[in-house]
């Protein structure tokens, strides 16, 4: 009797395990945007919004540093003659995007994968950031290094301020609405990226016109093929009758003799007594 109760025990164990899990895996959170304005000389943000509204309850940035996380957008506003440096913290940013500002602005941020620095701003950004895009007419300061960097701008003149104190993989001029492409220049040295009125007054040997060549995908040498050994005969009509690995009838069939064997362990139950 212990013995038919230890195999019940086995399968029902067994078939538990194979039961699908995928309900179980949980959902990642999706980005908030931050709205960030400077008040007076204080940083106030509203959040879930892109728009800030000072119709609206607004608070300290200090609270939208504990909320903030990977992957969060923040857009920043500023109307004040007087604002203080903006500390974002060290997150992870998705989006970082300047509208408006009254004076040159001072940002700190942890590593930034699109930057847009709108039309009519001035600002720094000290860290690193993957893909800036900067609009005819701007002052971008970028203290960290850049991957890739646009500037957009309409008719032949442009009256951008652009550097970089880092490094400079990709600089792309592209007229406004990114449709068409001027020129491409690649592999700034670190520091000597600048544009001037929309002209790249970087020295030529601080840079190249040709785009960096692509590896080549290396290849693991080929496998001398295994020695074929003769597979051994079985009756015709065995195969089938084996349970092969990933086959969903396995799962089943395990499922089907669990509820037998505790069905079984039941009656020999009820028998004993």
């Amino acid at each position: 009797m212990k013995r038919i109760k230890a195999i019940v025990t086995l399968f029902a164990v067994l078939a538990m395990f194979l039961l699908p899990t995928a309900g179980l895996t949980a959902e990642a959170s999706n980005p908030v945007t931050y709205s960030v304005k400077c008040l007076g000389n204080e940083w106030r943000y509203q959040a879930n919004t892109s728009k800030f509204d000072e119709g609206y309850p607004h608070r300290e940035v200090y609270y939208m540093l504990q909320e903030m996380k990977d992957g969060d957008i923040v857009v920043v506003y500023s109307e004040s003659d007087s604002a203080p440096d903006l500390n974002l913290g060290s997150i992870k940013l998705s989006n970082l995007t300047v509208v408006t500002t009254a004076k040159h602005t001072i940002i700190f941020s942890g590593d930034i994968t699109d930057a847009f620095i709108l039309g009519n701003t001035s600002v720094s950004l000290n860290c690193n950031v993957t893909n800036g895009h900067v609009y005819d007419p701007a002052v971008a300061s970028f203290n960290g290094n850049v991957q890739n960097l646009t500037l957009y701008k309409d008719g032949h003149d442009a009256h951008t301020n652009i550097s970089c104190s880092g490094v400079v993989n990709q600089y792309r001029l592209a007229s406004m609405d990114g449709s068409y492409t001027y020129f491409q220049i690649y592999n700034f040295q670190e520091g000597k990226f600048q544009v001037m009125n929309g002209n790249v007054t970087t020295p030529d040997w601080a840079f190249s016109w040709n785009a960096p060549a692509m590896p080549a995908p290396t290849q693991a040498p080929a496998a001398a093929p295994a020695p074929q050994q003769p597979a051994p005969q079985q009756p015709a009509g065995q195969y089938d009758s084996v349970p092969k690995t990933g086959d969903s009838s396995m799962m089943f069939a395990l499922l089907s003799a669990a509820s037998l064997c505790m069905a079984g362990s039941f009656t020999l139950k009820k028998k004993a007594n």
